[in-house]
């Protein structure tokens, strides 16, 4: 199933720190060829793109709503409401997973392969795994 480029805002900091590309990671899943934590972090990384994508659904729906093209009523209005719940849901879940999925929430190991058996990268195949704080987990951080 092909995925949009850097879907989720993390998926960089996550092919940095196992040497594969998110689809790559996710067909691995999908065939179970994955180390356990490895296989933990590509599952979080799957809830935190649901979680991404039900939240671009709700955002849409509110801008379809709220853009003109319906004449405002009280079931427009109710619509509108439960559209605002459900996004705000939605922002909840995805902060959450966010926190979940990101590489820097898992112990990794200098060596750790990304696949078990001698087929496995060595740690020189991979680049830095030093990880810096998302920019949304930054914007949460600051005091207005």
């Amino acid at each position: 199933m092909p995925i949009p480029k850097n879907q989720t805002g993390i998926d960089d900091r996550i092919e940095t720190v196992t040497g594969k590309s998110i689809e790559a990671l996710w067909r691995l899943d999908d065939s179970n060829l994955l180390t356990e934590p490895v296989a933990q972090l590509v599952r979080a990384h799957r809830a935190l793109a649901h979680a991404q994508a039900t939240l671009t659904f709700n955002r849409v729906l509110l801008q379809r709503l709220t853009s003109g093209q319906f004449e405002i009523d009280s079931a427009v209005l109710g619509r509108i409401d439960r559209g605002l719940g459900q996004l705000k849901e939605a922002v909840e879940t995805r902060d959450q997973l966010l926190g979940e999925a990101s590489p820097c929430s898992y112990r990794w190991n200098s060596t750790l392969p990304v696949l078990p058996g001698p087929w496995a990268p060595t740690s020189r195949h991979r680049t830095s795994r030093r990880c810096s704080p998302s920019p949304a987990a930054q914007s949460s951080t600051r005091t207005s």
